[in-house]
């Protein structure tokens, strides 16, 4: 495409051969070459691959994508050309720079919508998809009893013990004297325990 191509007014874009040019190869390009003979084909191939997945090789799903591209080659590409031709010339001629690439965006998700619509529907053949069920039952009087009476197990359960922790520091005589104390609690049966831990270096 010419530099100054898209700089000109579009009257005078029509009168620009090499500008004019450009856009016919871009669009002989995309209609004759890449939807006939690479979108089409891959598009068959993808979807015969995904419902068949666990059943068919890759040359069966090629060999199938060949063959219904051949059998649908005239409605399919009847329908490309019906929105790309359009689209490539409209694109190339009169669209500015920076709109270029949202309006092909919008012509792509127009062009997958009516895909979807006219060759979504899985092949009578095709695989199942996996499902995932999800059972739900009534518990019964008795497994609810059970449980309530586990849950009274727990609340009943007398907590680990709990200490009174003094932290004691070593004096000249290598005893141990009172520093402070850290941590003061009881067990729920009032069992007091009390340990006493000596910081420093025992002097010769």
């Amino acid at each position: 495409m010419p530099a100054n191509f898209f700089t000109l007014p579009i009257m005078k874009r029509f009168a620009h051969r090499e500008g004019l040019k450009a856009v016919a190869v871009l669009t002989v390009l995309e209609n004759a070459i890449n939807q006939p003979f690479l979108h089409f084909p891959s598009l068959y191939f993808i979807k015969h691959k995904m419902e068949h997945f666990g059943t068919s090789t890759w040359s069966e799903s090629m060999e199938n994508a060949i063959r219904t591209t051949k059998e649908k080659f005239i409605p399919d590409n009847v329908a490309s050309l019906a929105l790309w031709v359009p689209a490539t010339i409209i694109n190339g001629l009169f669209v500015p720079l920076h709109f270029r690439v949202p309006f092909i965006t919008l012509c792509g998700c127009l062009w997958t919508s009516f895909l979807s619509l006219d060759k979504g529907v899985p092949a009578i053949d095709s695989e199942p998809t996996p499902r995932v069920a999800i059972k739900v039952r009534k518990r019964t009087a008795e497994e609810i009893k059970s449980i309530d009476h586990g849950l009274d197990l727990i609340d009943n359960v007398d907590p680990a013990p709990r200490f009174k922790i003094r932290l004691r520091s070593l004096n000249d005589a290598n005893q141990c004297e009172p520093s402070k104390e850290l941590a003061t609690s009881t067990s729920k049966s009032n069992q007091k325990s009390q340990i006493d831990v000596c910081l420093g270096i025992p002097r010769k």
